[in-house]
């Protein structure tokens, strides 16, 4: 089982269960009011949200435009969010990314073709988080675990959940910031490492900030920038390899947690080969060889299932 480890003198935590359906419907009055989005002159976007009104600079674009027809501009990040936006009862097909966003599985779900395949790990894992922004909101999560685990998949997860609540979300991957809203997917103009300051300032109070999603996999040994992860504007969730130099700076200073997800078990390895593109590709035959040499596979590798899939690939 995952271990909750807080930094406090109060180290025990309770036996966790999974965590309760969401229960938010669109036809019932939301949680969460509805945030829209205005473009105004000059290239300023003003988000309305909780009641605040907020600038985001001219610095932040509309992300996945794509225009290669010229009589149609086609945005799979609004297409993505518009679908999921307040809906309730959210099935495993809803996590994933259509044929339509491609440009979204491309970046968040590179290896599965925009499919996701949901672990109950993803959903304790929320919960905590979630239990976390509701009783400190000044603090912040870090979720960890070994090479493979499920870590970057899981933003796909937390960011459908966030919609279907009707919830902004950021995410920072690989070196650029994305902000999930009702209207779509706006990104900073000028992504880099070395920015010193990412704009997100909304002026929302922490219990209303939106969360920030990080992803450390793309930047051996470097810790986010601290203008994103030390703003009172968002609540971080940061999620990284075990290497404490990546996180300890900025977990001290929020008074945060860490979350270590568990490995995949042999029955989320065995349905998780299914969801990669390499098997989903393969002739019938060359598939059942895959399943015949999984078994060995975990065996030799353990329940690590990037290197399981990896040594699939080479077979």
């Amino acid at each position: 089982m995952s271990r909750l480890k807080r930094k406090s003198e109060d180290s025990q935590q309770a036996p966790r269960s999974p965590p309760t359906p969401n229960p938010i419907s669109a036809s019932s009055p939301a949680s969460y009011p509805v945030s829209s989005l205005q473009q105004l002159s000059a290239g300023v976007i003003q988000l309305k949200h909780k009641g605040f009104t907020v600038r985001l600079p001219p610095t932040w674009i509309t992300a996945f435009e794509d225009k290669q027809s010229l009589d149609k501009i086609r945005n799979p990040g609004k297409t993505f969010c518009s679908r999921l936006w307040g809906k309730a009862n959210l099935t495993d097909s809803d996590y994933g990314f259509r044929a339509d966003e491609e440009l979204l599985a491309q970046r968040f779900l590179p290896f599965t073709g925009g499919r996701l395949l949901i672990r109950q790990e993803y959903g304790l894992m929320y919960q905590r988080a979630e239990d976390m922004y509701r009783h400190l909101p000044e603090g912040g999560v870090v979720v960890t675990g070994q090479p493979g685990v499920g870590k970057t998949a899981s933003i796909a997860y937390i960011v459908a959940r966030h919609l279907s609540e009707r919830r902004i979300i950021a995410v920072f991957l690989a070196g650029e910031l994305f902000l999930f809203t009702e209207e779509g997917v706006f990104t900073h103009a000028n992504p880099s490492l070395a920015h010193a300051d990412y704009d997100l300032n909304t002026g929302l109070p922490p219990k209303d900030c939106p969360w920030l999603l990080i992803d450390a996999s793309t930047k051996k040994h470097e810790p986010p920038p601290d203008s994103l992860v030390l703003s009172p504007s968002i609540f971080p969730l940061h999620l990284t390899s075990p290497d404490k130099d990546r996180y300890k700076g900025w977990l001290k200073q929020r008074q945060g947690i860490v979350f270590i997800m568990s490995p995949w078990t042999e029955d989320e390895l065995r349905e998780g080969l299914a969801f990669q593109k390499f098997y989903h590709r393969a002739a019938p035959g060359q598939q059942a060889a895959y399943l015949a040499k999984l078994s060995e596979f975990i065996e030799q590798y353990g329940c690590s299932a990037r290197d399981i899939y990896s040594a699939l690939t080479g077979t």
